[in-house]
């Protein structure tokens, strides 16, 4: 991957999941990117929106934030997570009650398509996703869909009966 805010391709892929993020975002507003890897762009490109967003990364940023956040982005991480309900549970811990996270992750088609997909070779994704999974989530841990841009962008509010876990 060539990640930086120097390279446009990698802008114009994470927009992907910024510009739909947009509507429900407003100045006042906290944000983390959860995952960001070693070259935060995308909290640089929320920057230049004037929104404020801390960076995170097991590797990379790894000082575990130790507060609540109005909205987590979490671009190409999922595929990543070892035990994904432990790590949907903690970025849900750390979202402000209504507080949305916005997902971006590419999620399988059919399982006879599966074997010759190129997420399915990447040996760092290990875990996958269907479109339909995220009614599960939602479901299972207290969020609501906001909306679901494509394949790709699902974007999830937390719910204030979940704030009661």
């Amino acid at each position: 991957h060539k990640n930086g805010i120097q390279y446009k391709g990698y802008v114009n892929f994470l927009n992907q999941a910024i510009e739909p993020a947009l509507p429900f975002l407003h100045k006042d507003m906290r944000g983390l990117d959860f995952g960001c890897g070693p070259s935060p762009t995308l909290s640089v490109i929320l920057e230049q929106k004037g929104l404020t967003c801390d960076n995170y990364d097991i590797f990379f940023f790894s000082d575990l934030p130790r507060e609540k956040y109005d909205f987590i982005f979490a671009t190409e991480c999922f595929e990543h997570f070892f035990f994904p309900a432990k790590e949907i549970q903690h970025i849900k811990s750390l979202l402000k009650a209504n507080g949305i996270i916005i997902i971006m992750t590419e999620t399988w088609k059919s399982v006879k398509a599966f074997a010759n997909w190129y997420y399915a070779r990447d040996f760092t994704h290990i875990s996958f996703f269907h479109i339909q999974t995220f009614d599960f989530i939602a479901r299972e841990f207290g969020f609501e869909i906001l909306k679901c841009i494509n394949e790709r962008v699902v974007i999830l509010q937390k719910t204030e009966a979940a704030d009661i876990d």
